[in-house]
C-alpha cells in the first residue's frame, strides 16, 4: 500500500498549497479506498492539523453522490477549470521574444503564428454557465471575409505557443468587408458537458456560437 499511499499524499499537499484551500482543516475521505485502516493511519500522521472525516460506507459515498447529481444536477453550480483555455492567434513578430520558425510574412507584414491567447487559466472558479471574459480579435488583411477560430487545452497555466497543448476543435465567422470596425469579440461560456465559444462581430452584432465537448476531466 506504500506506493498508492504516498502518492495520495503527496497529492493532497499539493492541492493544499493552493491559495483558494487556504485555511481548510477537514479532509473528507470517499471511496473505497479510503476505508483502509493504513491509509486512514498514513494521512492522519501527514496532516495532524486537519480532522480526517470518513463516513460510514465511504465506498458507496462517491455512487450515492452520482445519484443524487443525476437528480438534481443543479446541486453543482460552479468547477474548478482543470486545463488553461484559449485560442490560437498570430501577433505581429518580434525577434526579441518570438521564435523565427514561427515567422510568417502576410501581406507584406511579419506575423508569429501559433501563439496561445489565454480565456481561462487553471485553477479559476468557472460558474455553469456564464460567460468569461471577452477578448477582442481583427482579420490580419482587408481582404479577409472570414477569422477562423482554434480552441486549444493545456495543462500549462500560460502557454506562448499552442504547440503541445490540445486542439479541441474550431469555428469560422463572417467579417464584414469595406468598413473601419472589422473586430469580432470572443467569450467563452463554460456548461456542464460542453464548452461553448461564442463569437461576436462588433459592427453588425451577429453572434456565431459554437459548442465544443469539454474533456472527460471537466465535465460536471
Amino acid at each position: 500500500f506504500k506506493p498508492a499511499c504516498d502518492g495520495i499524499v503527496r497529492h493532497v499537499k499539493d492541492l493544499l498549497q493552493s491559495p483558494k484551500v487556504k485555511g481548510v482543516n477537514k479532509i473528507l475521505m470517499v471511496g473505497g479506498f479510503s476505508e483502509s485502516d493504513i491509509l486512514q493511519e498514513v494521512v492522519g500522521k501527514a496532516f495532524p492539523n486537519c480532522q480526517i472525516i470518513v463516513p460510514q460506507e465511504a465506498g458507496l459515498a462517491v455512487l450515492r453522490g452520482a445519484v443524487l447529481f443525476g437528480y438534481n444536477p443543479k446541486a453543482i453550480d460552479s468547477r474548478i477549470a482543470k486545463y488553461t483555455y484559449g485560442v490560437k492567434m498570430n501577433v505581429e513578430f518580434d525577434q526579441k521574444i518570438h521564435k523565427a520558425s514561427k515567422k510568417e510574412v502576410i501581406d507584406g507584414v511579419e506575423y508569429c503564428t501559433d501563439i496561445f491567447d489565454r480565456h481561462v487559466k487553471k485553477g479559476e472558479e468557472l460558474i455553469v454557465d456564464e460567460a468569461q471574459a471577452e477578448k477582442s480579435y481583427v482579420p490580419l488583411t482587408r481582404q479577409q471575409k472570414v477569422i477562423s477560430f482554434s480552441i486549444y487545452t493545456s495543462t500549462e497555466d500560460d502557454p506562448f505557443y499552442v504547440e503541445g497543448c490540445e486542439n479541441i476543435g474550431k469555428f469560422v465567422v463572417s467579417v464584414p468587408v469595406g468598413v473601419e470596425d472589422r473586430s469580432v469579440n470572443v467569450r467563452m461560456i463554460f456548461g456542464r458537458t460542453e464548452l461553448t465559444a461564442e463569437a461576436r462581430v462588433v459592427k453588425t452584432g451577429e453572434i456565431t456560437p459554437a459548442p465544443f465537448e469539454l474533456p472527460v476531466e471537466e465535465k460536471i
